[in-house]
């Protein structure tokens, strides 16, 4: 692109199929939509017509998740290869206009962060819960690539640039609990995070825990309760098209992705350890304040203007009663 752009009167023409969001193809096919007087971009999203319509068909029985036929058949650019969670649904979830953003009076926050040293990234991940609404959202979520050599120059995280981050984070939001996966080296910055003060809860990837995880992410996205934000790298998109569910009999389930460039779903995965404790959060509070009540009952029994007026089986109901209805807390 650089020749490209040296040569007079050149013309460029990019041609390919559909790619994964977030990656830098992505990148520049928005920069391409965007740049109107510079570029022309034209979309094909339907069958190609030299294509049978068979071989469409087995194309799509051969691929059950569908990710792959989506891209290649359709033209759909995805999220990755999971199949927890489908493209509308994560669109549902990541919020036009919302970004990185300070506390907001009245939610609880919590953090957790995925820690990988020389094999992998590491996530940190801090989400807000509004218990009164039923609704959390991601505050901040950053990645950490391997960026500090070793002695056989292999690099690794930073761990210290972590440690930094997240007692800030804590300082800024007064995260009330901070939760982590004691593998991979996570008990040892939690050791240097308790020293700090910081509400360390342990995590490990139990049955029960991953069970949790899986079901808090699937429950919160479908029900539109989870609100995300586009951070610059796409990095909590891509991460979370990474998992699938894999279901474990007689009841467990666990997120599975595959380790890329990007790293492991190091991001995505400090997220479900953050939701599995929202929804425990939201799940004892039943999405209320324990001062709210649902129904009230009024000090006097009701008028016989009013008994008239009442539906005959909720007239019914009431009168089921000898001093009228208990009040409903």
């Amino acid at each position: 692109m650089n020749n490209a752009a040296g040569v007079p009167r050149g013309v460029v023409v990019i041609s390919t199929n559909a790619g994964k969001r977030g990656t830098p193809a992505w990148t520049w096919r928005k920069n391409a939509m965007a740049e109107g007087s510079r570029w022309v971009v034209l979309l094909w999203s339907e069958r190609s017509p030299w294509l049978a319509q068979e071989d469409v068909d087995e194309a799509r029985a051969n691929d059950p998740i569908g990710a792959e036929f989506h891209r290649l058949f359709c033209g759909e650019w995805i999220s990755g290869m999971g199949d927890a969670l489908t493209e509308a649904e994560l669109d549902m979830a990541f919020v036009p206009g919302l970004q990185e953003s300070a506390p907001i009076a009245g939610w609880s926050y919590l953090a957790a962060f995925d820690l990988g040293i020389s094999h992998d990234h590491s996530g940190l991940v801090v989400v807000g819960v509004d218990r009164v609404a039923g609704k959390v959202r991601v505050f901040s979520a950053r990645g950490y690539a391997p960026s500090v050599p070793n002695e056989r120059g292999k690099a690794e995280v930073d761990k210290s640039a972590v440690e930094a981050d997240c007692v800030r984070l804590w300082k800024e939001y007064g995260i009330e609990w901070f939760g982590y996966d004691p593998a991979a080296g996570g008990s040892f910055l939690a050791q240097d995070l308790r020293r700090w003060g910081l509400p360390m809860a342990e995590m490990p990837f139990s049955s029960a825990n991953l069970t949790a995880m899986a079901q808090s992410l699937v429950q919160l996205v479908k029900g539109g309760r989870l609100e995300l934000y586009e951070d610059v790298e796409g990095r909590l998109r891509r991460d979370l098209g990474k998992f699938s569910v894999e279901f474990k009999p007689p009841n467990r389930y666990k997120l599975e992705a595959v380790s890329d460039e990007h790293g492991h779903a190091d991001v995505g995965t400090a997220l479900v350890i953050c939701l599995a404790r929202a929804c425990e959060m939201l799940g004892e509070h039943g999405w209320f304040t324990g001062q709210e009540r649902l129904a009230y009952d009024a000090d006097d029994n009701l008028t016989e203007d009013e008994l008239d007026g009442m539906d005959p089986k909720l007239r019914e109901i009431y009168e089921m009663y000898d001093e009228g209805p208990e009040r409903v807390d």
